[in-house]
């Protein structure tokens, strides 16, 4: 196999995107949490309206999609409704929470709603040859990462990612409104930043464990949720391998095990997808196979 060295398009989205976690972010997404509607026009989104001629012509199944996230914030126990929208981008992204002053919205990525020859989510077909191919989900491992968003909207994790926000703004306007100095600024910068990561991580890692659940009251199947829940993180972390194989610039920040060193609001792939494991699998001692834990 050939290998280069050159920076490519997914690399620089993966480094502008790392470079706002820690400058943009903490400042734009607490205006996102209080008014979500800011998030989708800022960032160019478009909405999945199946009354709006124009989405009807753009995104014909827009109907097939509202129905799959509705039948999922049902089955999730979110009380607010959610608004959809969809980006030419490979990530599932939301916006708000219960204190949102306008609806929640959710992101969905166009590239995993459509699929070249191989239909759209949530229609059912195709799924055996998806699910050999890491470059494209099925419909139910779409549906966990839909699901994980979801919790971040219904369990307000973005209230305490807000007060981390809230702190590290306090922080950088110290520098001229009061008598820290710069070690005491630095101090309180580094220890607002510290809650971000945290409380994105920690959050992050449950989501994948409330997706898993819901999605097997979803299928009524919990093997099936959570084989699918495994196998999406596995997907991703075949991505990072092998792109890690093409593209010796990708070794400095993807790992031999296909972890993320830049993706600094997640866990390391390999320790969500042991955490899975360890939760949704127990040893079954009378026969030698593995059993699935209940899903509660």
């Amino acid at each position: 196999m050939t290998t280069t060295c050159r920076l490519e398009m997914l690399d620089f989205e993966q480094i502008w995107r790392s470079a706002q976690n820690v400058m943009l972010d903490p400042y734009k997404n607490t205006l996102y949490y209080f008014a979500p509607i800011l998030g989708a026009f800022s960032s160019g989104y478009t909405s999945i309206d199946p009354n709006d001629i124009g989405i009807q012509r753009m995104v014909p199944q827009a109907k097939t999609f509202i129905e799959e996230v509705e039948t999922l914030r049902k089955c999730a126990e979110l009380g607010r409704e959610i608004s959809l929208y969809t980006a030419l981008n490979f990530h599932f992204t939301s916006f708000g929470g219960g204190l949102s002053l306008t609806r929640p919205i959710l992101v969905l990525p166009y590239d995993r709603l459509f699929r070249p020859n191989q239909g759209y989510f949530g229609d059912g077909l195709h799924q055996a040859e998806l699910a050999k191919n890491s470059n494209t989900l099925t419909d139910d491992e779409t549906r966990f990462y839909i699901l994980r968003e979801i919790g971040h909207l219904k369990y307000n994790d973005a209230a305490l990612k807000t007060v981390a926000k809230i702190i590290l703004i306090a922080a950088a306007f110290s520098l001229y409104a009061t008598p820290l100095g710069w070690a005491g600024t630095t101090a309180l910068l580094a220890t607002a930043l510290t809650m971000y990561v945290i409380a994105d991580r920690c959050y992050e890692c449950t989501m994948d464990l409330f997706a898993a659940k819901v999605l097997g009251k979803v299928l009524v199947d919990e093997k099936r949720a959570v084989n699918a829940s495994i196998s999406a993180l596995e997907k991703q972390r075949a991505i990072n391998l092998e792109r890690r194989e093409k593209n010796r610039f990708c070794k400095f920040y993807l790992t031999e095990s296909g972890n993320n060193l830049l993706d600094l609001k997640h866990p390391f792939l390999t320790s969500r997808i042991s955490k899975l494991r360890q939760e949704l699998i127990r040893p079954q001692t009378t026969n030698g196979r593995m059993e699935i834990s209940r899903l509660t």
